[in-house]
């Protein structure tokens, strides 16, 4: 089993952890369905449907488990303290309308107490303020270009960007040293 294991994770080009438990389980039912189709040949297409189903069922429970460790957040006060502290800090700015002046004193907040490497802040066309490591190729009073981010201006919703290339950015050859980011609408009054 651990060798067939290791030859799929090889062949499908990543590491799955519980590949070796899927094949015993699958070897197991396998045996158990032979048996029983031995014993009461009768029953073989109820035997393999049920086979079929439960195999199924632990396969799907399997994989997603890996998921549930990433969409699991821990709330506790420390994780809210910095939340409220920008909240506090950021809304009197927020509060004049968000124009350049306004998102470039957020943003320096939002840096400060987050400690990322860079904060950029939109409105539904073009970049209101940069500040941080990042491309040049996005300037300030530019139009918007990563599609990731007209994504979450569409959808309203939150989109956590894992790696370079889920930015969807279109410029060719840029070399932005920003490998993930949290784009998060801001939203007033429902919009």
């Amino acid at each position: 089993m651990r060798l067939l294991s290791q030859w799929l994770n090889k062949k499908l080009g990543m590491r799955v952890p519980e590949l070796e438990t899927i094949l015993r389980l699958l070897a197991v039912q396998l045996i158990i369905g032979f048996a029983f189709i031995i014993y009461r040949p009768e029953f073989w297409l109820e035997v393999i449907l049920l086979s079929l189903v439960s195999f199924g069922g632990t396969f799907v429970v399997i994989c997603l488990r890996p998921l549930k460790r990433v969409l699991t957040v821990r709330m506790d006060e420390k994780s809210f303290a910095p939340t409220l502290q920008i909240a506090n800090e950021t809304l009197p700015f927020l509060r004049r309308g968000l124009n350049e002046e306004t998102a470039k004193q957020t943003a320096e907040i939002i840096q400060k107490i987050s400690d990322v490497a860079a904060v950029a802040i939109t409105d539904k066309e073009k970049v209101l303020t940069f500040i941080g490591a990042g491309c040049e190729r996005h300037p300030v009073g530019g139009s918007i270009v990563t599609r990731a981010t007209h994504e979450v201006i569409a959808t309203g919703e939150l989109k956590v960007v894992q790696n370079k290339s889920e930015f969807n950015c279109p410029i060719k050859d840029c070399d932005c040293p920003l490998e993930s980011a949290v784009i998060a609408p801001l939203i007033c009054r429902e919009k």
